[in-house]
């Protein structure tokens, strides 16, 4: 052994043959050495190194990869000589000079036939891929390509629907080029302009936040749409409406109230289906009967003994809302799991002055008994606080608890939030009407995070937002249990990440100067 213990030398590319060699006769002679490997876990490529005469004192292996800049810096670290091996041996290439080194593009329809070889010769050629998929948590679409050669490195999943408007965007940022194969392959169809087809829908109270977005999606798939609104002269509530795609050739607005009999006929007549979701969202009322609870209850009322009437009405829609759920004695608990089969009390919205809750919860009840009263097919979709990007140019309720807790307020005095994002409850509302299947309730909502991770999020997608310290006022309330959304994941709903669905309501917000 030469007089060479002490010193450290790094080899690249030590699991290669001339490499080992190398490693093994610097053992011999006392080196310490420090050897990287593409992937240390793999024994195939690492067994024959710590098994050499010293490595288990004087041997340490790295991962390292020839085209990730900086990789090398903690092996070669302290190193007094470096040998670099690491270079690919191949006299047989598809492209010698891996053309897409450091270049960025997207696939869209990424787990389609010809899409998936697009995305493997991309990642042969050094290319950083942003895939996008309808669905990345379903392995049958996404396996193939997430065990392809360098996906581990370079592949990255994004969801994304055709259908849905700027669903692309943030797979598509920062791409030098974008592969467009997603598009549906069909010979056979039942409706070749998409389901909605020549078929005529009904929303009631369309200019509202949820509203507008069903309007949206059912424009989006050939619906035509008869849009009930207060009062369509006003810009303010319909301009949005107007501005959607194929509103010029499908969509008709015409003027109806909760508390008008009869004033929904004209808008539901020659309809297939209704969708209502017309009614106010207050949670503070200084006149509870007049402000929440007949508008719910006679706006409900007047709309489901219209479409008693009109024969052409196949399945009504109806939006309620998790506060016709929870609301009960005992309260919840953490280890409760909330399903489609909790309903909220009256009685205990009452005593507790919940009039939102008790709004909700009257409308559901006095539909399902019109519903058994009249064989009527309906169909609930009971969401919790809703959030994501507006259509409709002021604030709703719901998307107002984000700008009050980034200036700090606390909106009901609570450490836990749910919320769900409004495209997957207009996606749930449309597919409850596609899906022959669908019956009874549906509930959504999103997993319980604190108003203190929330505001982290916030501040980690915005750094240049002034998101306030919370200001506490009052009791905290510690409400938290579990709910289970197993029932909507069959209507094909996947639940948007909170984190996406918060970062496309500020982005939404600033667009609007709303925040």
């Amino acid at each position: 052994m030469n007089s060479e213990g002490g010193k450290v030398v790094c080899v690249t590319g030590a699991s290669g043959y001339v490499a080992s060699w190398i490693v093994k006769l610097l053992l011999l002679r006392g080196y310490t050495v420090r050897a990287t490997v593409r992937n240390p876990s793999d024994t195939a490529k690492t067994e024959h190194l710590l098994a050499l005469e010293g490595a288990k004192e004087r041997l340490k292996v790295f991962k390292a990869d020839l085209l990730e800049e900086f990789s090398f810096e903690q092996a070669i670290q302290g190193c007094d000589a470096v040998f670099h091996t690491a270079s690919p041996v191949k006299f047989t290439v598809m492209d010698p000079q891996m053309n897409g080194g450091g270049q960025v593009v997207c696939v869209t329809g990424a787990s389609g036939y010809i899409a998936s070889w697009i995305v493997k010769l991309l990642l042969l050629r050094g290319y950083t891929v942003r895939a996008t998929v309808q669905n990345p948590t379903d392995t049958a679409e996404t396996e193939h390509l997430l065990a392809l050669e360098g996906a581990k490195e370079r592949l990255k999943l994004f969801k994304a629907d055709l259908l849905e408007d700027c669903s692309f965007e943030q797979a598509i940022e920062g791409c030098d080029a974008v592969f467009h194969t997603a598009s549906p392959v069909k010979f056979i169809v039942t409706d070749p302009q998409m389901n909605g087809g020549g078929k005529v829908a009904c929303v009631t109270g369309a200019s509202g936040y949820v509203a507008s977005w069903i309007v949206k999606l059912l424009l989006l798939r050939g619906y035509t749409v008869r849009a009930t609104v207060r009062n369509p002269t006003d810009t303010a509530k319909t301009e949005h409406l107007l501005a959607l795609d194929g509103a010029d050739e499908r969509l008709k607005l015409f003027k109806a109230d909760l508390l008008e009999e009869y004033s929904f006929e004209q808008a539901i007549e020659g309809c297939e289906a209704v969708f209502h979701t017309a009614s106010p969202v207050k949670f503070i009322v200084t006149d509870p009967q007049t402000e929440l609870i007949d508008p719910a209850l006679k706006g409900t009322m007047n709309v489901l003994n219209t479409c008693k009437k009109t024969s052409s009405v196949k399945r009504v829609i109806v939006t309620s809302s998790m506060a016709a759920v929870i609301v009960r004695q005992p309260p919840l608990e953490p280890n409760d799991v909330v399903d489609e089969s909790f309903f909220s009390d009256p009685s205990v919205c009452m005593e507790t002055e919940y009039w939102y809750p008790l709004s909700k919860t009257l409308a559901e009840n006095v539909a399902w008994q019109f519903s058994k009263d009249n064989g009527m097919d309906m169909v609930f979709i009971n969401p919790g606080f809703v959030i994501g990007p507006l259509l409709q140019p002021t604030l709703n309720f719901s998307v107002e608890m984000i700008v009050d807790m980034i200036n700090g307020k606390n909106p009901f005095n609570s450490i836990y939030y749910r919320f769900v994002d409004v495209r997957d409850v207009a996606l749930a509302h449309v597919n409850a009407l596609e899906t022959p299947s669908a019956n009874g309730r549906y509930i959504m909502d999103g997993p319980s995070m604190t108003i203190y991770e929330i505001k982290e999020i916030m501040r980690e997608l915005f750094p240049d937002l002034c998101v306030a310290d919370t200001k506490e006022e009052g009791e905290i309330k510690e409400i938290i249990y579990k709910v289970c959304v197993e029932k909507v994941k069959n209507l094909g709903v996947e639940f948007t990440p909170l984190k996406s669905s918060l970062r496309d309501t500020i982005i939404s917000l600033k667009e609007k100067c709303l925040v």
